[in-house]
């Protein structure tokens, strides 16, 4: 099937490893995906429109679809050459918390540690990744308790800037960047040094960590502090 993107036609179709027994009409389901439709509406605007969205697989919940992963296909007019992109698709709105932690008038930025399978089950410092919530704030079933224990409430976050990032490859979803401020007591510092999910990092140090969600949202705090 095709759908009107601008002043062109692109056509939606399945990959050759999506199978569905109602492969049909799955595809008219997916063609009219909010997320599909607001992506494809801002490729109508900024461009560059694909030629074609190949679905690889739909995530859903009963009969809803929840998220969806995607190949965008695109030809040169010129050349004839194609390209590939992948795209991610899903209901939820990511976003990251970097917390701000005072501690003796020093500042430090609250990361998350965790094992990464892309380094061989190493530990990688990032910033904490959750979910924009109902009423827009950041969301995390991950943190919010540990945090609590300290005296840090989620539903003091707020957004770093008005405008999502792309970080990372195109295709993935924008991010939303919140931050809160908390002046921390040496013992409840102690608490979140014990914390084998969380690490204090220096302000100057986090650009170290590699992670660009972090380095971003740090980049941005000292704007505008």
């Amino acid at each position: 099937m095709e759908l009107t993107v601008g002043n062109r036609q692109v056509l939606v179709t399945a990959h050759k490893t999506y199978s569905e027994p109602d492969g049909l009409d799955s595809l008219r389901a997916f063609a009219q995906y909010p997320p599909l439709r607001t992506y494809l509406a801002d490729c109508a605007e900024s461009g560059p429109i694909p030629e074609a969205v190949v679905v690889r697989r739909l995530h859903r919940v009963a009969h809803r679809i929840t998220g969806a992963v995607a190949d965008l296909v695109y030809r040169d007019a010129c050349s004839g050459t194609q390209t590939e992109r992948a795209l991610h698709l899903t209901n939820a709105h990511p976003a990251v918390l970097l917390p701000i932690v005072t501690v003796k008038e020093q500042r430090y930025a609250l990361l998350a540690r965790q094992a990464e399978v892309s380094q061989g089950l190493g530990i990688v410092t990032t910033a904490m990744r959750g979910v924009v919530n109902a009423e827009g704030g950041f969301a995390s079933d991950t943190y919010g308790s540990a945090l609590e224990k300290v005296g840090i409430r989620l539903a003091d976050a707020t957004p770093l800037s008005s405008t999502a990032f792309t970080i990372g490859n195109e295709g993935e979803p924008a991010i939303r960047l919140f931050t809160l401020t908390v002046a921390c007591d040496e013992e409840q510092a102690e608490q979140l040094h014990e914390d084998p999910r969380l690490a204090l990092v220096a302000l100057k140090d986090v650009f170290g960590a590699g992670d660009a969600a972090a380095s971003l949202a740090v980049s941005l705090v000292s704007a505008t502090a």
